[in-house]
């Protein structure tokens, strides 16, 4: 593994350890590889949206590249571990990007912004960069994000075959229109960048480099918009001195040693065991992950952290790739003797979606066996269809269990007079499959069918609540007049 690869989980994020020019090479390689990707470019608020919203936390953790648009973000970094080089602003990565793609003769879209900023910005690289390519210029009508025109955009990006496609909708509406589409298109690289087409195109005014370089083009920011931006920055202040709080009372609690729990021997060739040794330099935490995915995955993995009193960024973007390596292989990553103060900082920074700590009067014979994947779609009672989603409703899983579904819905009897979504088993949605769900709850509305969603809690209804659709979804009679 490249030690670059490995992230530095700051406030729950990862962010990887680039600086400007480290960025611009790797997104210029990862368009001649061609293969479809998108970078993330999050400041604080960003942070603090992250730690509020399951959906963008899962995009962030699994996005190729995540660069610190923000200083507060570098300068938090030498708190936890190692320092992150410098700042890398998504504004200046797009006019080093725009200026790269013109030398490797790459084109790019922008989709956007006010009418006419996307193809004003695009006049303007072409002007400034010589032999850029604008592959094309959209900015859809105005709407939330499950309201949009999704087939249209994508029609348009496909017909234009561009190499960078650079997507101003605002985050975190940008990030997840992006997750919803890249893994189907043919553009090898996606970058959110808020109101950089703005910048270019002059409807805004960008700080001076001096308040962009000494962390205060907030202020700057703040002073050209105070309506829209003071309520945001003083949420974004009072979230960092509670998180610096947190973190410093985390610190000052006891250990609180746990025991560390093996499984039988029976059963150490399913479960690979590790010792965790302290990751203090990204080169010997490369190679402590290959040691482990050389000899691990598919299996689950246990690791002993019994000598372990704290965690920098570094460590725990070590066990953030682990998880993600194992997501990838169906596995599980354990943790076993984690002390207390370690278990609050690991959950503090979002990392149990993907590790699970051992109790101590653990089932290990349930971890010695893969789990077998279900999607299971349907349930049926006397009047009643009961569809069950799969534990993760995604972009991803969606399309499966959507053609379950539909072939069910049309086959059902005229006794079905009511449709039941059983959501125990869900654990997450996203944007995708929340856009089903809404098409789902119109077509069975339609079909003066009733309707109940059923024991949904968790990231799901967070995900819910946050897209301000509950009232539709979870409603069992509607009115769409």
């Amino acid at each position: 593994m490249n030690p670059t690869d490995i992230p530095l989980m700051i406030l729950g994020v990862p962010f990887h350890a680039v600086d400007n020019q480290q960025t611009l090479d790797w997104c210029l390689e990862h368009v001649s590889k061609g293969k479809p990707g998108y970078v993330a470019t999050p400041n604080l608020d960003f942070v603090m949206q992250a730690g509020k919203d399951p959906e963008l936390y899962r995009i962030l953790i699994q996005a190729d590249l995540v660069i610190a648009d923000g200083m507060p973000i570098v300068w938090l970094s030498k708190l936890l571990g190692p320092k992150l080089p410098e700042r890398v602003a998504g504004s200046d990565l797009v006019l080093s990007l725009s200026a790269g793609a013109a030398r490797k003769s790459f084109s790019v879209f922008n989709l956007g912004g006010a009418s006419g900023v996307p193809e004003k910005a695009g006049a303007v690289m072409t002007e400034r960069f010589p032999g850029f390519k604008l592959a094309g210029a959209y900015s859809p009508p105005k709407a939330d994000l499950l309201e949009m025109n999704h087939e249209e955009i994508l029609q348009k990006i496909s017909d234009a075959s561009p190499d960078i496609l650079y997507v101003a909708f605002g985050a975190p509406k940008q990030e997840k229109w992006i997750n919803m589409h890249f893994r189907n298109w043919n553009v090898p690289l996606a970058l959110g960048i808020g109101a950089s087409l703005d910048f270019l195109a002059g409807a805004q005014t960008r700080a001076p480099k001096w308040m962009q370089k000494s962390g205060t083009e907030w202020i700057w920011r703040l002073g050209t918009n105070p309506v829209r931006l003071w309520k945001r920055y003083t949420s974004n202040f009072v979230f960092l001195f509670k998180s610096l709080s947190r973190i410093k009372r985390i610190q000052r609690r006891d250990l609180e040693p746990c025991s560390a729990h093996f499984p039988p021997e029976e059963l150490a060739n399913l479960i690979q065991t590790f010792t965790w040794t302290p990751l203090q330099i990204p080169a010997r935490a490369a190679s402590f992950i290959d040691e482990i995915s050389a000899e691990s995955f598919p299996r689950n993995l246990l690791l002993d952290l019994s000598d372990a009193t704290w965690l920098n960024s570094l460590e725990l973007g070590t066990l953030l790739t682990l998880g993600n390596l194992a997501k990838t292989n169906e596995s599980k990553v354990l943790l076993t003797g984690v002390a207390g103060r370690l278990k609050a900082w690991i959950e503090m920074n979002g990392l149990t979606p993907l590790l699970q700590f051992v109790k101590e009067d653990e089932d290990w014979q349930a971890y010695g066996v893969q789990e077998i994947r279900s999607h299971t779609a349907l349930s049926p009672t006397y009047g009643t269809l009961r569809l069950i989603p799969p534990a993760e409703l995604t972009v991803v899983t969606l399309p499966e269990w959507k053609e379950k579904t539909q072939q069910i819905l049309s086959r059902r009897s005229e006794e079905i007079k009511r449709i039941e979504l059983d959501c125990a088993k869900l654990t997450f949605l996203d944007s995708a499959g929340l856009g089903y769900l809404m098409r789902m709850r119109k077509e069975v509305h339609e079909a003066s069918l009733e309707w109940a969603v059923l024991q949904l809690n968790g990231a799901p209804l967070l995900t819910i609540q946050l897209a301000r659709v509950e009232k539709i979804l979870l409603s069992e009679k509607l009115n769409y007049n």
